[in-house]
């Protein structure tokens, strides 16, 4: 248990550990508020009713009478604490709830901020379906079912110990006995129930990710599917995996709440035997508190109890969650060197390999600026990977990049110089606005904008619609053709202004005049030496603007002249 604290105050932003001792006071309040709540009430109830005892206690502990204007001033007093003290307590809960799932938010944030940080070799190994689960689930988990189970752990043992110790105070050998008892009791259950909650967990945590994995694949096999006519197919997939996952869930939860029943039956029964012992007793008004607080005391306990083996259980099924996000604790660099592009960037006798095959072999690439290159070659001979190695995305096997004259080391993160079109270009869940600006809402040039979307033919259709610019585009839209979605692609790259742009069969899907059009724009910003551009095409059409054409076989680079 020592262990599983550590990790998890491992796991804990440093903002939020210097806002731990705070968080610990209010649970100490909230803490001494239950204990004298519970274990005063019953005691001065059953005083109340009975006008000799309370007489009798009165005049044993304070040596006064007490008359019925006492009386009702005491159970004013009482009403008026009750009132206080949940008031405070519910603000107690908030600020609590708020410190422990802005841990939960702040986990995930941290675990994006790496993600977008690492390199591209890192996002293409990773697993996506499990990543999804460490990002939305594995931080709510690591608050609700460990930080959460914690806190409730030490702040009803602290609760325990407090009656405890009056217990003792006021019959040292009964309550001893019963703690005795309720120890060993308490130990059993945990062994018998450990195992089948850390069986549970383990088949919760695989179902969620197959869910997510099913999921995943109807969103994007969507149109597989309907062609093949397998929607009942895939549709019962996920029915089998949802069911399974619920019901695991729901076997888990009834499992812990079960426990809340083992000692409600052991509490009778310990209370029972403490009465009996009691009656054959002398009736003196220290026996008359000792039983009054002791079942003020089952009251609080038996649900204190049945949350202290949960809060455990929980605890100990839940740390391989924080052995997954200790894995992702490590700092990443998230500031690559900024490099500029100012007179050409070279490539000298670079190689890849993948797979065993060799995609580049040991080519060399002078890019200079203003360049309008062109790199052609059939389908699956390394056009992609050579341009990521371009962009930086990629290292090279053997080789290296060189820039203005100086060797140069991307850590397979992208250059700040560099622009990028894929064949196939991502529109995010945004406005067209969005999509292009990257989601910058500050200083944003629409004069620049606005010449983007008249040079690539997009202002009109724009306009078009309802809320122009500002239309939201939703994620894989079927609404928008190919040209369209490349066009906006585009505009997104050239509104950022890299020095070096690089077009990945980016003009593809557009029909000939429009593509010619869109050519001609980009020649100009290459002869006006604002941009140098490498493309890869099998397109004849752009032949036509470049200054130098490359054929991209076997794993050489070929100039054509």
């Amino acid at each position: 248990m020592k262990t599983l604290l550590q990790k998890s105050l491992q796991l804990i932003p440093k903002e939020k550990k210097a806002k731990f001792p705070l968080f610990l006071t209010y649970s100490l309040v909230n803490t001494l508020l239950d204990f004298i709540s519970i274990v005063y009430l019953i005691p001065v109830v059953f005083l109340l009713l009975d006008k000799e005892k309370l007489n009798a206690v009165s005049l044993h502990y304070f040596h006064q009478d007490l008359n019925s204007e006492y009386i009702v001033i005491l159970l004013f007093s009482l009403v008026l604490f009750y009132a206080i003290k949940n008031y405070i307590q519910s603000k107690i809960i908030q600020k609590q709830s708020r410190f422990i799932y802005d841990i939960s938010t702040k986990i995930s944030e941290k675990l994006i901020s790496d993600f977008l940080y690492e390199s591209y070799r890192n996002y293409n190994s990773v697993n996506k379906n499990a990543f999804f689960r460490d990002v939305f689930q594995l931080p709510v988990v690591f608050s609700n079912n460990v930080l959460f189970s914690f806190y409730i752990l030490f702040s009803e043992l602290l609760i325990v110990l407090f009656i405890i110790g009056i217990g003792l105070y006021l019959n040292f050998a009964i309550t001893l006995s019963a703690l005795i008892f309720l120890v060993i009791i308490g130990f059993i259950l945990i062994k018998i129930q450990k195992k089948k909650v850390d069986e549970l967990n383990t088949t919760i945590s695989k179902l969620y990710e197959e869910n997510v994995k099913n999921l995943l694949n109807i969103f994007y096999g969507y149109i597989d599917i309907k062609a093949t006519k397998t929607e009942q197919n895939f549709n019962q997939k996920f029915e089998d995996s949802s069911q399974h996952y619920n019901k695991q869930l729901a076997s888990l939860t009834s499992f812990k709440q079960t426990n809340a029943r083992y000692f409600e039956i052991i509490f009778v029964i310990g209370l029972s035997f403490g009465i009996l012992f009691l009656l054959f007793k002398n009736d003196s008004i220290v026996d008359l508190l000792f039983l009054s607080f002791f079942a003020g005391a089952c009251i609080k306990i038996i649900p204190s109890f049945n949350k202290i083996l949960s809060a455990y259980l929980d605890i100990k099924a839940n740390s391989n969650v924080l052995d997954t996000l200790l894995n992702y604790k490590e700092e990443k660099e998230k500031h690559q060197i900024k490099y500029e592009f100012e007179h050409s960037l070279s490539l000298t006798k670079v190689a890849f390999n993948f797979n065993d095959k060799t995609l580049l072999n040991h080519i060399d690439l002078q890019i200079n600026k203003g360049d309008f290159i062109v790199i052609s070659g059939s389908s699956g001979n390394g056009k992609t990977t050579l341009l990521q190695i371009i962009a930086g995305l990629l290292s090279p096997a053997q080789g290296q990049l060189t820039l203005d004259g100086k060797e140069v080391d991307s850590k397979e993160n992208l250059f700040d110089f560099i622009g990028y079109v894929s064949q196939q270009p991502f529109l995010f869940q945004a406005s067209i606005l969005e999509n292009i600006t990257m989601l910058r809402k500050k200083n944003i040039d629409f004069e620049q904008l606005n010449t983007i979307l008249k040079s690539l033919d997009l202002s009109d259709w724009i306009d078009s619609l309802p809320d122009g610019i500002h239309t939201p585009m939703l994620l894989e839209s079927k609404k928008l053709s190919g040209g369209q979605k490349q066009r906006i692609a585009l505009a997104r790259a050239l509104y950022a202004q890299p020095k070096i742009l690089l077009l990945d069969e980016a003009t593809n899907q557009l029909n000939k005049e429009l593509e010619s059009s869109i050519l001609h724009y980009l020649k100009q910003l290459t002869s006006d030496k604002i941009m140098t551009i490498i493309a890869v095409s099998h397109d004849n059409l752009i032949k036509e603007f470049c200054n130098k054409q490359f054929l991209l076989k076997n794993g050489n680079l070929i100039q054509h002249e």
